[in-house]
């Protein structure tokens, strides 16, 4: 499988610690050597900005390549997530956030789900809104318009950076 991106936008340095257990959830679980760690963060979130920065020098935490990209302030996690993707290279691109836990090997089910649906460099999502993740119209989107499960939500963004692309990332 190729580079799989996560992007994580973040706010708040009362979210340290629940940042670091999503990160570890996410890297440790993905039991995947080809991932990138993109952190977003508003430039006036300075306290959880520093302390980030720190980790990431140290690398006592990291687990993966991992970079902070720091966006305009006041953006949100809207504005977070947009600039972790332009600073992304991955063709799996997937969002993260602070109380995202994830299972074991969730890299390779998602590659596997994309892979069979037509592989990275067709433009498709994956609702994980779905328990099942299973391919089909309510899941698998192949560059159509929603909806990609029950309710037309998604909880979490992933899909192949030939989708973003396509819509306008």
């Amino acid at each position: 499988m190729p580079l799989v991106s996560a992007l994580h936008a973040t706010r708040s340095i009362e979210r340290f610690d629940m940042f670091w257990q999503a990160y570890d959830w996410c890297v440790t679980r993905a039991n995947y050597p080809d991932m990138e760690y993109i952190i977003g963060a508003d430039a006036d979130d300075v306290q959880m900005i520093a302390a980030l920065q720190r980790e990431i020098e140290t690398g006592n935490r990291i687990k993966c390549p991992t970079k902070l990209v720091i966006g305009p302030k006041d953006q949100g996690n809207n504005g977070c997530w947009n600039n972790c993707y332009d600073s992304s290279t991955g063709k799996i691109v997937i969002q993260m956030s602070d109380d995202f836990e994830c299972p074991p090997d969730w890299v390779h089910r998602i590659g596997g789900k994309i892979n069979g649906a037509g592989g990275v460099d067709a433009p498709l999502v994956v609702g994980v809104g779905d328990p099942h993740w299973t391919v089909g119209g309510s899941c698998v989107d192949k560059g159509a318009p929603p909806p990609y499960s029950g309710d037309g939500l998604m909880s979490i963004y992933i899909a192949t950076r030939a989708y973003l692309e396509k819509v306008g990332g």
